[in-house]
């Protein structure tokens, strides 16, 4: 049982849950709001900047439910969705979210207190982006 909360921990996971959160095709079947279920099936390998995960896990809503299946890579420190498959059970209509435009590692941006860059910062920047 721990090993299902530890794959619902992941970014691979929760990048899934997002994407399938915001399709209106989904939100549209299923109804608002969409729940995850208890177990996650599959497996997650990561070594550092990289890795592969491949999952299965349900959802539902007040109209319905279905099946999410994950196949993610992770490289340079970034996952990728190959392929994100949401299967409703009521048609067995299967649909692809993996080309949605954000990606599953959509962490916070850092708070932090507003500093002002030095006086000639502007210029190491702009020469560093002509090379």
């Amino acid at each position: 049982m721990m090993v299902f909360g530890l794959m619902k921990y992941s970014m691979a996971y929760s990048g899934a849950l997002d994407r399938v959160r915001a399709s209106a095709e989904v939100r549209e079947v299923l109804g608002t709001p969409i729940e995850d279920g208890i177990f996650v099936t599959g497996n997650i390998n990561i070594s550092g900047p990289s890795g592969r995960a491949e999952l299965s896990f349900p959802v539902r809503g007040p109209r319905g439910k279905a099946t999410v299946y994950v196949a993610a890579s992770k490289t340079l420190g970034e996952w990728h969705f190959e392929h994100l498959i949401v299967e409703f059970d009521s048609s067995g209509k299967r649909i692809e979210l993996s080309a949605a435009p954000t990606k599953p590692n959509h962490l916070p941006e850092p708070t932090s207190p507003s500093v002002t860059p030095p006086a000639d910062a502007g210029v190491a920047q702009s020469v560093a982006a002509d090379h």
